[in-house]
């Protein structure tokens, strides 16, 4: 599966417009869709064998930092696919998850390349959803802790542009305000070691005279 994306991927990004790439990715995102949706009768949708899915795709951790980099290139219905599949493959319980696990070196990357597109326009939505997925897994959050993301962050969080200032909140409070126990211990400690630094971004939103950063600064 992820070869055959991966292939489109790079197809897309050289301009190639290959019919024939995008018929394969079209034919595999379908299969892939049946499994996800437990109409597969070869692959049923179980625990066991998400996590063996999920094992597979960490191997092609850079093909699926590539992919998850640069939804732009898909139609919009099959970027939510997309974001579906990972999402469930990450939502698996077990710990470690091993796609979350295999996708951890390249994490930190990925999340830059994202906040580098997030205010493409129509992308802020797609790109919030991968960050807010990725962020719900102990094994990934730590790649984004850090203070000089959360400035850039907020800089979003103040943008004139209501779409792109909404999906920033939802990723800020994603991370903020996560029911997971381990990422809350992971955010807490953080929070507690940068007080400085992460109570001026705050303060800096709640200043701030745009309605939803100002909700926001005082939410926090």
């Amino acid at each position: 599966f992820l070869g055959v994306w991966e292939a489109f991927v790079d197809s897309e990004l050289d301009k190639e417009c290959n019919k024939k790439a995008l018929k394969k990715f079209n034919k595999y995102m379908d299969r892939m869709n049946e499994i996800m949706n437990g109409k597969n009768k070869k692959c049923p949708n179980s625990k066991e064998n998400l996590l063996k899915i999920g094992a597979e795709f960490g191997k092609e951790d850079v093909a699926v930092h590539k992919i998850l980099t640069n939804l732009e290139v898909f139609t919009s219905e099959n970027r939510k696919h997309v974001i579906d599949i990972f999402r469930d493959l990450l939502a698996v319980d077990a710990d470690p998850n091993p796609l979350a696990q295999d996708m951890s070196d390249g994490a930190e990357n990925s999340i830059r390349i994202i906040f580098d597109k997030f205010e493409k326009a129509g992308m802020s939505t797609c790109y919030a959803n991968v960050l807010k997925m990725m962020w719900n897994r102990h094994e990934l959050v730590g790649s984004f802790l850090n203070v000089k993301l959360f400035q850039v962050l907020t800089n979003f969080v103040t943008n004139a542009m209501f779409d792109i200032s909404s999906e920033a909140i939802s990723v800020f409070e994603e991370i903020l305000f996560s029911e997971n126990v381990k990422v809350k211990e992971m955010v807490s400690d953080f929070l507690n070691e940068n007080k400085k630094e992460m109570m001026e971004i705050f303060m800096n939103l709640f200043d701030e005279e745009k309605y939803l950063a100002k909700r926001e600064g005082m939410k926090i």
